[in-house]
């Protein structure tokens, strides 16, 4: 039910924020803890696409696209909130040491505890003002929560395998091509798609039914049609957001010039003789920063904005067309 998945979801997700408010406030903090939590961290795309499911149980059919749109959009609103305000608020003492594990001070901390108050009130929200559809789960709310945590556990453990099976093949020779790196990516989706399937047959018989009679649209064509839009339009949409902070760089970071390189400091113009009689490299075609390029990092935020904002607007025309 909706109410079930989403408090639990949310007080699931205040567990990768603590941990990271924690460990982070620690210049040797372990990567591997890192790594974990970036896979608890994985609840929240799990909540997103069952909330995009159970908000159209709400709404007639002729607003379902209106209603998709505007979850949708919030939902992502979320990936452009962070990247405007995690830099902010790592960038603040708030009367805390800084950590400086690469010589720059900073308080990475900080975003841990950026969300997780807001998890922890999404929680009691949820619990207190959601509501559970007559015909998901069982009528017993506790019964349908084990067999939530249950699935959860078992997602959680395929999830495991492919992170373990990450870090154990980071050297393998097939990462020295980039062709080699996008299968390996694909490889581990597939091994964690494969274990959470071999470990639903271990799910609660009810839940495990519930599963089966999903199994259906496998043998509907719409669901492949609908599949690859979803991957081409959702996957656009993640990449030229995240791309796009480096593209600013990219195009307008750098000037390209012939000048002199001495001490790691290059200084444009000039002559090739003269720069080597003091010392220095003479450098053809150059990049050198471009001192007034816009701060990618300040304007990162925009790509995922932009996207989530449309995002009700596609919704309004599909109830419309």
């Amino acid at each position: 039910g909706g109410r079930n998945v989403v408090f639990s979801t949310s007080i699931l997700l205040c567990i990768p924020m603590v941990i990271a408010g924690i460990v982070l406030s620690n210049s040797d903090c372990p990567f591997n803890v890192l790594i974990a939590c970036a896979l608890l961290s994985g609840v929240g795309g799990g909540a997103f696409a069952s909330s995009m499911s159970n908000i159209s149980f709400y709404y007639p059919k002729r607003l379902q696209g209106m209603a998709l749109g505007y979850n949708g959009g919030l939902g992502n609103l979320g990936v452009s909130v962070s990247q405007l305000l995690a830099p902010i608020v790592m960038a603040g003492a708030y009367g805390k040491d800084p950590v400086a594990p690469s010589g720059i001070d900073g308080w990475p901390a900080n975003a841990g505890w950026l969300w997780f108050p807001l998890c922890a009130f999404s929680a009691i929200l949820a619990f207190f003002y959601m509501s559970n559809q007559p015909n998901h789960g069982e009528k017993n709310t506790i019964v349908s929560l084990i067999n939530f945590y249950w699935m959860e556990c078992m997602g959680f453990l395929a999830s495991f395998i492919g992170v373990i099976t990450l870090i154990q093949t980071r050297d393998a020779g097939m990462l020295s091509t980039p062709g080699g790196q996008v299968a390996h990516k694909f490889l581990l989706v597939f091994l964690a798609a494969f274990c959470e399937h071999l470990f639903m047959i271990l799910s609660p018989k009810m839940a495990r039914e519930r599963v089966k009679k999903q199994v259906i649209i496998f043998k509907r064509k719409h669901t492949y049609v609908m599949t690859w839009l979803y991957i081409m339009c959702f996957g656009s949409f993640i990449g030229y957001s995240g791309s796009f902070p480096k593209l600013i760089v990219d195009l307008f970071g750098y000037f390209t010039g012939d000048g002199c390189v001495k001490d790691q400091v290059f200084t444009l113009g000039g002559d090739q003789a003269t720069c080597e009689a003091a010392g220095g490299t003479w450098e053809i075609d150059y990049d050198y920063p471009n001192p007034n390029a816009p701060d990618g990092s300040k304007v990162a935020w925009l790509g995922a904005f932009v996207g989530s904002v449309i995002r009700p607007f596609g919704g309004i025309m599909a109830d419309k067309y």
